[in-house]
């Protein structure tokens, strides 16, 4: 005789799902961008001089120990937040108007997790800065309108 019909599929009551730790979102690998794992230090003398000051902290000035090419290194606590920020600003540094970034390492940095962010080194100082030095001199409408036209292309 035949075997029996297989019995009729019961939908099966989900289990609870256990806590995970939490897993920080990983890179595209169409994105290009690759974290580096090693210290930072293997690659770059990092200084202690501030080329600016960001709301996250300082931008110290490095250089590359093999060129001696000088760069600018941006901290960032690691978190879900700040691998979005360094995947758009990686994805935006395509454009020539944009400060591109070189190199992101993944470092513990005084017992916490960090993305250390190589980028090229721009002198000229802060737009903001120089908005503030102006004080109450307005930039003049021709001023203004070329700084725009530099920045937008």
């Amino acid at each position: 005789p035949p075997p029996p019909p297989p019995p009729p599929l019961q939908p099966q009551p989900q289990q609870p799902q256990l806590a995970q730790q939490q897993q920080f979102p990983q890179f595209h690998i169409k994105s290009g961008l690759q974290i580096k794992k090693n210290a930072i230090t293997d690659d770059y003398k990092v200084t202690t001089q501030v080329l600016g000051l960001g709301i996250n902290g300082k931008v110290l000035e490095i250089f590359n120990k093999r060129t001696a090419d000088k760069f600018a290194l941006k901290m960032l606590q690691d978190c879900p937040k700040a691998r979005r920020e360094v995947e758009l600003h990686w994805r935006a540094s395509q454009c020539a108007h944009i400060v591109k970034i070189i190199d992101v390492y993944e470092n513990l940095y005084q017992g916490r997790k960090c993305l250390l962010i190589v980028m090229e080194c721009l002198d000229g100082g802060e737009l903001f800065s120089r908005i503030q030095d102006r004080g109450d001199q307005a930039f003049t409408e021709r001023g203004t309108k070329w700084g725009g036209l530099k920045m937008s292309f």
